[in-house]
């Protein structure tokens, strides 16, 4: 029996073979890079496209907030989420700019003096979060706390308050 050739590797052939397998790799790590920037996007900035805005807004909140929903622009911001808090007694309305945000909280009047104030609820805000929330112009604030504070107005008297404030 004669022994079966061996398939001799030129240099040639070892170096096509090597950047193949070079370019796979390198085309491997892409995908996958790509991939964890794609799926964990929202999760990592703690910014979620709109589509994926929470829209499990309380009713009765919506209805204080005369038809404000997680979406909706105000000021240069956009409403990401509107939750009740019953435990601390406030409404929650996160807004997001970008990858960066902040918090107002609604609150029936009788605490520390608020920012704005309609006849029966305080409007605070704080929790700057977020990368580019130092870059904020200054008194960011302004326009949401107006916007917010002139929606309430219109509907305190003739909308019960939300569940837990």
């Amino acid at each position: 029996m004669t022994a079966p050739k061996r398939a001799r590797i030129t240099g040639e052939r070892l170096g096509c073979v090597l950047s193949a397998g070079g370019a796979l790799v390198v085309l491997v790590l892409l995908a996958v890079s790509i991939g964890k920037s794609l799926v964990g996007a929202s999760s990592e900035s703690g910014v979620a496209p709109l589509s994926e805005f929470d829209s499990n807004a309380p009713a009765d909140a919506v209805a204080l907030l005369d038809g404000l929903r997680p979406g909706d622009a105000v000021g240069d911001f956009r409403v990401y989420r509107i939750a009740a808090k019953p435990a601390e007694h406030r409404l929650q309305v996160e807004l997001h700019q970008g990858d960066s945000g902040f918090n107002v909280w609604v609150m029936k009047k009788g605490g520390p003096v608020p920012p704005r104030e309609t006849g029966k609820y305080g409007l605070y805000y704080g929790g700057l979060w977020g990368a580019h929330a130092k870059e904020f112009r200054p008194g960011f604030e302004d326009a949401v706390l107006t916007d917010l504070t002139s929606r309430i107005g219109r509907t305190e008297d003739r909308v019960p308050p939300p569940q837990g404030l």
